[in-house]
């Protein structure tokens, strides 16, 4: 279900929020953040630490990535835009571990959204 890299792997059994509370997978915007169309699992692909479709609210990022090590607002934008986005508005859609796909709107509670990023925080919430 997750992996975290060195040989550290999550099951469905380590779900324990329950699966139809859990994100598994979200869509992204690569033009945005590049690292985020990369399917691995030695660091973070997409996060709910940004609320989604933060690009929307940092007119200051770059709409197409630069070089890496190009510049501070580059490096500070690319883990903002690490989140998961989409090009329509109002909203993303997200693979809950259940292997049902929702439609969450931009406006969900900012905390309903981080515990439906983690697999056993002991919150769980539902997909509004």
């Amino acid at each position: 279900m997750f992996a975290a890299g060195d040989g550290l792997a999550y099951g469905i059994k380590d779900c324990t929020d329950g699966t139809s509370h859990t994100f598994l997978i979200g869509e992204t915007l690569p033009h945005r953040a590049l690292h985020s169309m990369l399917w691995h699992s030695f660091d973070i692909c997409g996060t709910t630490n940004p609320p989604p479709n933060y690009w929307q609210l940092r007119p200051d990022c770059p709409n197409k990535p630069d070089p890496p090590n190009s510049s501070i607002v580059y490096q500070s934008c690319h883990l903002a835009m690490q989140g998961y986005n989409s090009m329509h508005g109002g909203g993303v859609n997200v693979g809950l571990t259940d292997g049902s796909v929702r439609y969450v709107g931009d406006s969900v509670d900012y905390r309903t959204w981080v515990f439906l990023g983690n697999r056993a925080d002991g919150q769980a919430v539902s997909v509004p």
